[in-house]
């Protein structure tokens, strides 16, 4: 990968869904999202602003886990599902799927990561789904 592109790396909480208000939903967890938008509201794209399709709520392990090791995001992942279990629970049981992504960009990197099977079954308590993305 060139010096001059840098490398997207992290783990997130999200939810997501048709009618989501993001405001609502930092309300209900006591978090202000990372990243957020409504449905409808305009977003680049490729170069163009195109409308989202639906809202959307998460908290990024990039803005507050500064490595570059996996191992620290999914810490900083886990912790948060630990802190705040029950209200995602309640939010997932409401409609509103609460997901886990990880993203970890490898460019001239290796990947290579001991997962804590603790910090996994955290996020496995309030996730439907866990997706990942090695590019």
């Amino acid at each position: 990968m060139p010096a001059s592109q840098k490398s997207v790396r992290f783990c997130s909480i999200y939810i997501s869904h048709e009618t989501l208000d993001p405001q609502a939903i930092s309300a209900q967890i006591g978090v202000t999202a990372d990243k957020a938008f409504k449905k409808g509201d305009l977003r680049q794209a490729n170069g163009k602003a195109t409308a989202c399709p639906h809202g959307m709520w998460s908290v990024e392990s990039s803005q507050h886990a500064r490595s570059d090791n996996l191992e620290d995001h999914l810490r900083y992942i886990a912790e948060f599902a630990r802190q705040k279990a029950s209200v995602l629970q309640l939010i997932s049981a409401s409609g509103y799927p609460v997901r886990a992504r990880i993203y970890w960009d490898l460019g001239d990197y290796v990947l290579s990561a001991a997962l804590d099977p603790n910090d996994l079954a955290a996020i496995c308590r309030v996730v439907s789904s866990v997706d990942l993305s090695v590019v």
